[in-house]
């Protein structure tokens, strides 16, 4: 066990990487701390707008039973299922929770703690150049939506715009861009460490 005072370089045994890296609260940076928050609360909108979700289909239920049925809940739903998962995608890849097949990449950092550093690393360069390339083809589409005045439902029963959908893509993307690029900073201990444990290392210590 190692004094307060000393910032160790974990060993090969512990899973980790072996690139030195400060775990004090106060060592991320301002941009850092308000990117969390942002995706923090657009995870929360997304929670929320379930929570909404649930409502129209239980009045719209409700409702049938009176034959008066809410017009759109199938277009509300469909639009509401890209917005959610767009919102809460950067805060799930964050907390580690996004579904992945990494057998072999977690017996990699136990054995050979530097190299699956930098494979890890690697890994989140090439989610970053994805999330860059769709988020540079959704941007035009997003405006075209908006400038056409695009929309969806049908005339006379229930429209709604399509721009906020496109929208929501492309700033889904940008964020899990940054998120991305976070994480491989931190894998190289070119960011700040987060005070609690790193995804991979939780799940390797419950694998062991």
């Amino acid at each position: 066990m190692s004094s307060a005072g000393n910032d160790d370089v974990r060993t090969p045994d512990s899973g980790a990487f072996t690139f030195p890296q400060s775990t004090a609260h106060g060592s991320k940076s301002a941009p850092r701390r308000a990117f969390e928050h942002l995706t923090y609360v657009c995870n929360w909108l997304g929670s929320v707008w379930i929570f909404a979700m649930m409502i129209i289909v239980v009045v719209d239920v409700a409702f049938r039973y009176f034959n008066a049925p809410i017009n759109g809940p199938t277009e509300i739903i469909q639009a509401s299922i890209v917005v959610i998962v767009y919102l809460q995608i950067a805060h799930t890849l964050k907390e580690g929770r996004v579904t992945r097949s990494d057998a072999f990449f977690m017996g990699l950092r136990r054995r050979f703690p530097l190299v699956g550093s930098v494979t890890g690393a690697l890994m989140h360069a090439a989610g970053a150049a994805l999330m860059a390339v769709i988020a540079w083809l959704a941007w035009p589409k997003w405006l075209d939506a908006y400038d056409h005045g695009y929309f969806i439902g049908a005339h006379g029963v229930f429209t709604f715009p399509e721009w906020p959908i496109r929208f929501a893509i492309w700033f889904g993307c940008a964020l899990l861009l940054v998120q991305f690029l976070i994480m491989a900073a931190d894998e190289l201990g070119l960011g700040a460490a987060n005070e609690k444990q790193s995804p991979d290392e939780s799940i390797e210590e419950g694998q062991s």
